[in-house]
């Protein structure tokens, strides 16, 4: 019988420990698709941006395509190109359009930081499932090793 007792304490420590390197190896994977998904923001977080830019880029042709349309109007309706009204209205084409680019490129900004936040937590969340996949390892051996310890030696 006490050879039996052995055994079963041998193949319930042995259990333990395959049951914490299980734990151990799923923390581990939580952390590697964090890393993964983090990595990912990380690229997206660049695309956000130069999208921006080129938004920006584009609306800036734009507006000096307006800007020469509407300096080209005014030459053939004999206005000059230091008129006071003429002067008015491209200035204020200008200053649309700059504020036009700078939302352009605030905004692409603003979607690069919020997919460098996504990464940063990302990170922490695989970070904090290995860490804890390794207390709970712990506590599953130590766990294991009471019960062998309870089985052999009772309760009393």
């Amino acid at each position: 019988m006490a050879g039996l007792a052995a055994i079963s304490a041998i193949v319930g420590i042995a259990g333990t420990v395959v049951s914490a390197i299980g734990t151990i190896a799923a923390g581990n994977a939580a952390k590697a698709n964090a890393e993964f998904q983090a990595a990912q923001l990380d690229v997206q977080a660049k695309q956000e941006f130069a999208a921006a830019q080129r938004e920006q880029e584009q609306i800036r042709r734009n507006k000096n395509l307006v800007l020469s349309r509407q300096k080209a109007l005014a030459s053939g309706s004999g206005l000059g190109a230091d008129d006071p009204s003429v002067v008015n209205i491209a200035a204020e084409t200008a200053g649309y359009g700059k504020l036009q680019e700078l939302s352009a490129l605030a905004a692409g900004e603003q979607r690069r930081q919020a997919a460098e936040y996504q990464a940063a937590a990302a990170r922490a969340t695989g970070q904090a499932q290995q860490t804890g996949s390794l207390f709970q390892a712990g506590g599953t051996i130590l766990g294991g090793f009471a019960n062998a310890f309870q089985q052999k030696y009772g309760t009393g």
